[in-house]
């Protein structure tokens, strides 16, 4: 890596792996968090792309020989796709989930529908988390948990819940909510009741698990659950989570004044053996960030 001249207020260093863009395939508008790979099957063995958008419509296609190939398409429904993922066994991940209004719905990876659960909120359903049986939801301040589909507990958050993730964080069984609030709390739940909060430096609008452990963190058995968030005034920012306490981590600035991240995950783009973060703000821009030897965030790529 080299080192250009810092501009973000976070050291920078020079992304080994090329990156440029490339329209692949038009959809209708899209305002929702639905987008989604599906694993290659036995047979494929190539991802395929899905995506849902504003007119209730889940897409999904593959790229062969750098032509786009549209595997299938779902009805035409009344309300727009505001979350979708893929689920299933861990060692098949064929099923994909997605909410439309206050209904969850579920397709095989031919684009036939598997599952239909109608909840009884009033609110449109924004976040999602399914575990076999268990299910997760969030709507604007109501956040439900089922599990057979049956209401197993619901929490009323203080103001608007933006972004939902669920991790093992009390014990290695269970998993618990953790959401990301417009009033700069990070909130984690048991038993649908709040265990324990944290205040960060902006309204969080999105969350994203951090997994990859570096390899000092496994000769130490670091026990720390890594949670990434994005503000609404363009912070990125690490949470470390254990079961008695939520504590800061590093936090990337916003010097450049840049949108809010709308977008983020953690991937190996660089192929070090450490996932590098990426970020993706609601003004277009798109950074990737890796981890120096001191466990601080350089930026590689914008």
């Amino acid at each position: 890596f080299s080192r250009p001249a810092d501009t973000t207020g976070v050291a920078t260093m020079a992304l080994e792996v090329p990156m440029a863009r490339k329209d692949l395939y038009q959809v209708a508008c899209i305002t929702g968090r639905s987008l989604g790979l599906l694993p290659p099957s036995d047979k494929k063995k190539t991802m395929k792309v899905l995506v849902g958008s504003d007119n209730g419509i889940v897409t999904c296609f593959r790229i062969k020989k750098g032509e786009v190939l549209e595997e299938f398409k779902t009805g035409n429904l009344d309300y727009p796709v505001q979350k979708l993922l893929v689920g299933g066994p861990v060692d098949k991940r064929d099923k994909i989930y997605f909410t439309s209004a206050q209904t969850i719905r579920g397709v095989n990876r031919k684009g036939k529908e598997c599952f239909k659960f109608a909840t009884e909120g009033a609110e449109a359903l924004k976040g999602l988390c399914v575990d076999d049986t268990r299910i997760w939801t969030s709507g604007e301040y109501m956040f439900n948990h089922y599990l057979d589909c049956k209401d197993a507990g619901y929490y009323m958050s203080k103001d608007r819940i933006n972004d939902l993730l669920v991790l093992p964080i009390v014990n290695l069984v269970d998993k618990n909510p953790v959401l990301g609030c417009q009033d700069r709390y990070l909130r984690v739940l048991d038993s649908n009741k709040l265990f324990m909060e944290a205040f960060v430096d902006g309204p969080i609008l999105t969350l994203a698990p951090y997994m990859s452990k570096s390899f000092d963190d496994v000769l130490r058995g670091n026990k720390d659950k890594e949670v990434l968030y994005g503000t609404d005034n363009g912070l990125v920012g690490q949470m470390l989570i254990t079961s008695e306490v939520a504590k800061p981590g590093w936090t990337i600035g916003n010097v450049r004044g840049l949108g809010g991240v709308s977008a983020m995950k953690s991937f190996d783009l660089t192929q070090n053996g450490q996932a590098d973060i990426i970020v993706g703000r609601d003004d277009g821009e798109l950074q990737v960030f890796s981890l120096d030897e001191a466990n601080q965030p350089q930026q590689v790529f914008t």
